[in-house]
């Protein structure tokens, strides 16, 4: 306590007390001044996004609501806005700060005194929480006016994309490819050896094969010619030849009573004495002409049909 005459400080803790006074030309108004992301592009998550909203009325206002995370037309999770109604004094801006953080893995940040340091955290339990791709975070946060409820929105996206998994499925990718196709390739090369070691019989030429196979036309009148020719020259060269070619010579002979005119014609063999007694001698032995002419025939028949 300062002395008599003398003045002094003294400290004590104050508490700020917010009052809404229904009064004319109150006006409550927010709107969203920035909202971004502090990335672009995040390799794993969490995703940090900032939301800067001014309140350009002349009453304080405490604007609350949800942050939708969509991948496409598909909500992939959702974050409470301003939880704890934080007030927006007239005529200032309120920054707030949002972390979306389900997904897998995820960086986790541990503060040792000044430091801060990330690291992985591998929930296998949330391995169907992997992120890829485009997403996007939409801000629908409302206010009261004393009135009614107004909304507030604000969109911002960013990428999600985990390069050192997708490297390592890439890589595992190449080598699984690389492997089929170098154990195709060996078989292939096995299968052309085995069918090179077998001999291949060369096709004929159709030309040549239509030669070969073509039938020659058969002059039928030269082949009886030489058929005749052949069993002329058969029969000059038997031994019978003289006996069954005999000169035949007619004589007339008178017979009682008759004259010579009206005697009949008989014919006469003459043969030469060598092949007369030749005949004398093998008469018993010597075919019949009857026979010899069925034999021609037969004979003739079997050339015919051949």
């Amino acid at each position: 306590r300062p002395a008599a005459g003398a003045s002094g400080v003294e400290g004590g803790v104050a508490s700020l007390v917010l009052l809404s006074v229904d009064a004319p030309g109150a006006r409550r108004e927010a709107k969203v001044a920035e909202i971004v992301a502090s990335q672009k592009v995040y390799e794993f998550l969490p995703a940090k996004m900032t939301i800067k909203l001014r309140n350009a009325g002349n009453v304080h206002v405490a604007p609350s609501g949800t942050m939708f995370i969509k991948q496409g037309s598909k909500q992939v999770g959702a974050l409470n806005f301003n939880v704890e109604r934080g007030n927006i004094l007239p005529g200032t801006n309120r920054t707030f700060e949002m972390s979306w953080n389900d997904g897998f893995p995820v960086f986790e940040e541990k503060t040792e005194g000044s430091k801060t340091t990330r690291s992985l955290k591998w929930n296998l339990s949330n391995l169907d929480k992997l992120r890829f791709g485009r997403y996007t975070a939409n801000l629908v946060a409302v206010y009261d006016d004393g009135q009614r409820d107004v909304p507030v929105e604000a969109v911002v996206s960013f990428w999600v994309i985990p390069w050192r998994i997708l490297g390592v499925l890439l890589l595992i990718i190449l080598l699984v490819g690389f492997g089929t196709w170098a154990l195709l390739r060996f078989v292939w090369k096995n299968v052309r050896r085995q069918v090179a070691a077998v001999p291949v019989e060369s096709e004929p030429d159709p030309s040549s094969l239509a030669a070969a196979t073509k039938k020659p036309k058969k002059n039928h009148r030269n082949e009886r010619h030489e058929e005749l020719k052949t069993d002329e020259n058969n029969e000059d060269a038997s031994p019978d030849a003289a006996y069954r070619k005999p000169v035949v010579e007619t004589e007339r002979r008178s017979s009682p009573g008759q004259p010579d005119s009206q005697q009949p014609r008989q014919q006469k063999a003459s043969t030469p004495k060598k092949s007369q007694k030749a005949l004398t001698a093998n008469d018993t032995n010597r075919p019949s002409k009857a026979k010899h002419n069925k034999r021609k025939r037969n004979h003739k028949q079997r050339r015919r049909h051949e």
